[in-house]
């Protein structure tokens, strides 16, 4: 496989703090202790750990009412009672591991940081003679129990760049630019107590892979299912009868070597609350080796990075340092411990799946509604009159008259160098962060997301024409015999979820809508249907991949002669043109932003507080 020397800044590949600085700066503080190191705290504290996995089960059963000074949720059996304890369990260990069990119920449970700071002073004042609690904190709890590796970085609030490792380095290096490091003027650069004034986290994607890889059955698992890239029969099941995997499958390329794994990189924002316009943007890795229903779930899932603030991150800046790390893992890989002794696995993140917009940002290119906006043709589109304004068409054109698919190394070596935000080539507006990733292909990798594209995008927007008030008149309109349709999609299209979206889609839109919707409309929705639940079956044959194929090109070639000139933009360019060539989709990763949110308390900065959380339930 090609490579080319990547020309970047060098990071410090410590990710994670040392556990001597444990208050200093944080950019150069490790919250949590490297894996061996033996001084991270004291050895009460070991013991801890131990008796919090011993009672974590025990812990998850008891209810709120169970955590007072009457009652305490214990780990012995329900027969044994206080009275009847084995007598080598003295009275004090009792009461210690009663205190390990309230603070283990509140990592269970999710409270905040204020709650959980608040029963370790309630532990200590009726334990106050526990050598085990005296010197306990909500840090030193999650040493042992959340232990985690990432790297703060930090990055000028005026001109993006990246500020170098060294915390005292203050002012920005970017010429002309005076954008300072710290919150305050410059006498406050000094502060001990300093803050960056803007700062993203990149976690170390190599240790959470070795922490997957090193679960029970989970290599196995692994193994077994990249063996089925031996089996090429005349239907495809999964990626790995794809021919991109296939490709990278063949004897001397990455896939080759038995523990070189395959990923796909997602990211998305966030609304951190409904009232504010603060915004969390992760980034996740999934191993593509794992089975359809472990691939995305929360354990399962490597979080590579994390942002929060108002408006966007700066995206080449954040996205370029996981990209090198994604380097490292690719190149270097980790050592894991397997049934035939420690081996170095390497992980390929070739694949992303993202929304129009996070496409856009990450791609560095226009956004789906200016010229170019399709990342794998070079279809202009048009600018045609919608409503009191105008958008932009992708009108439909036959396959011998569409336009050239685009060349990863022409965006990347070619356009991207040549282009600016003044002068953009193609839709292309400069470099993306994906040039780190020289084996990333552009086209063929960034995949349209099945999701947002066809549920939340097309399918929503033709409810929207069929039921919308203000589409009465249009030949097309069903809402004078909407007390026909199912009451929550009377009372609720404009908000329905994506699984309510897809289930009207694939099942009862044909029988709810037969006999109101105009035969030639809903003949054309028919195609759209078909088409999708053809893509979204278990096993696709060649024969149902032509037929998809030409179903989604009968629905897009008629999108516009049916409706207006306006609404065929780049999702149903995308639908029609390309899908089938793709044939993905991302809902896990959605699952992962909604359990992201769940272990969010506080307005403040809450992204080492998810990192916190997330790795409780990784270690």
């Amino acid at each position: 496989m090609r490579k080319r020397k990547l020309i970047h800044e060098e990071t410090n590949k410590e990710i994670g703090p040392s556990p001597a600085k444990l208050v200093k700066d944080e950019a150069s503080v490790d919250l949590f202790p490297k894996e061996n190191s033996g001084n991270a705290c004291d050895e009460n504290l070991a013991d801890l750990s131990v008796q919090v996995q011993e009672i974590f089960d025990t812990a998850s059963k008891c209810s709120m009412s169970d955590i007072d000074s009457d009652s305490v949720c214990t780990s012995s059996s329900p027969e044994v009672e206080n009275d009847s304890l084995n007598d080598s369990v003295s009275a004090d260990t009792e009461s210690e591991i009663s205190d390990h069990e309230h603070l283990t119920y509140i990592l269970r449970y999710n409270c905040s940081k204020a709650s959980f700071e608040s029963l370790i002073s309630l532990v200590k004042a009726f334990n106050s003679n526990s050598d085990v609690t005296k010197d306990l904190t909500y840090n030193k709890i999650f040493l042992e129990v959340g232990y985690s590796k990432y790297k703060i970085i930090h990055y000028c609030q005026i001109c993006l760049n990246r500020f170098p490792d060294d915390v005292d380095i203050f002012n920005c290096s970017t010429e002309s630019c005076n954008g300072l490091r710290y919150i305050g003027d410059v006498t406050k650069q000094i502060d001990p107590k300093r803050k960056p004034n803007a700062f993203f986290i990149i976690c170390d994607v190599a240790w959470q892979l070795k922490l997957l890889l090193e679960r029970d059955g989970i290599l196995q698992e692994i193994l077994r299912n990249k063996a089925k890239a031996k089996d090429v029969n005349t239907s495809m099941s999964d990626i790995y009868q794809g021919t991109a995997y296939q490709s990278m499958y063949k004897y001397g390329n990455f896939l080759f070597s038995l523990y070189n794994l395959n990923g796909i990189i997602n990211t998305d924002g966030i609304p951190l609350y409904s009232s504010s316009r603060v915004k969390l943007w992760p980034v996740y890795v999934s191993v593509n080796e794992l089975s359809i229903f472990n691939r995305f779930s929360r354990g399962n899932t490597l979080l590579a990075g994390i942002w929060q603030g108002t408006g966007n991150p700066p995206f080449l800046q954040y996205l370029l340092s996981i990209a090198e790390e994604l380097t490292s893992v690719y190149e270097t890989g980790e050592q894991v411990v397997t049934n035939d002794g420690m081996k170095v696995v390497k992980l390929c993140v070739c694949l992303a799946t993202m929304d129009l917009q996070a496409k856009a940002y990450a791609t560095y290119m226009t956004m789906h509604n200016g010229a170019f906006g399709c990342i794998t043709c070079e279809e202009q589109g048009e600018t045609v009159k919608q409503g009191k304004g105008y958008s932009r068409c992708y009108p439909y054109r036959s396959p011998d008259q569409r336009p050239y698919v685009r060349d990863s190394d022409d965006i990347k070596l070619v356009k991207s160098p040549a282009a600016t935000s003044g002068k953009r080539i193609k839709g292309i507006v400069g470099p993306s962060a994906f040039i780190a990733m020289p084996w990333f292909d552009m086209v063929n990798g960034m995949t349209p997301d099945y999701m947002h594209s066809v549920l939340m995008g097309v399918c929503k927007h033709l409810l929207y024409l069929w039921v919308s008030p203000t589409q009465s008149g249009k030949p097309y309109f069903v809402g004078n015999f909407i007390q026909r349709l199912p009451r929550d999609l009377e009372n609720h299209y404009g908000h329905l979820k994506a699984t309510e979206l897809q289930i009207w889609l694939l099942f009862y839109a044909y029988p709810c809508l037969q006999g109101i919707l105009e035969n030639k409309y809903l003949r054309r929705f028919c195609s759209l249907s078909e088409g999708i639940h053809i893509l979204l079956g278990d096993s696709i044959t060649p024969g149902e991949l032509d037929r998809a194929e030409k179903l989604l090109d009968d629905f897009y070639k008629t999108f516009t002669d049916l409706y207006s000139p306006g609404s065929s933009g780049l999702n149903v360019h995308n639908i029609g043109a390309h899908l089938v060539y793709y044939v993905m989709g991302c809902f896990g990763f959605e699952d992962n932003n909604a359990e992201v949110l769940k272990s969010v308390h506080g307005t403040g900065d809450v992204t080492r507080q998810i990192i916190n959380y997330r790795f409780v339930y990784q270690n």
